[in-house]
């Protein structure tokens, strides 16, 4: 908003103007949220998908992002696995292998949930507040 003068004598013309640039201020960071958080969470797609196991592919490539309205004017950003979401937990930790209902060994883990995670972490509120600055 551009230079506004206001009478001493008016105070509703002062809280309409502040009222105003509050709801423009709240607009530009709800905004700027949106983006960040669009832009992270697809990039976190592409980040799975490329360091998920590879073993069939179907599980790489089940990775998706997608934000859900919550509450008043909120939302969530997902990033989840439409295929193969069962597994992710079991990759990411390792399990027991049982053969004829006895533990034979232990299927190693296979971290790449936890750094992706971790990026997100950390690039999420960076982009944000380069969003908010513009």
């Amino acid at each position: 908003m551009a230079n506004t003068e206001i009478s001493i004598g008016d105070p509703a013309a002062l809280q309409r103007t502040v009222e105003s640039y509050l709801q423009n201020f709240g607009s530009n960071v709800s905004g700027a949220l949106s983006e960040a958080l669009d832009e992270v969470g697809k990039e976190a797609v592409k980040k799975l998908k490329a360091t998920s196991p590879q073993k069939t592919g179907a599980y790489a490539k089940g990775w998706r992002f997608k934000r859900q309205v919550k509450g008043k004017g909120g939302f969530q950003a997902i990033v989840y696995n439409a295929r193969r979401g069962q597994l992710t937990h079991l990759l990411e930790y390792g399990h027991p292998l049982v053969s004829d209902g006895k533990v034979v060994g232990q299927a190693k883990s296979e971290s790449h949930i936890g750094p992706v995670n971790e990026w997100v972490q950390s690039e999420l509120p960076r982009r944000f507040a380069q969003k908010v600055q513009k």
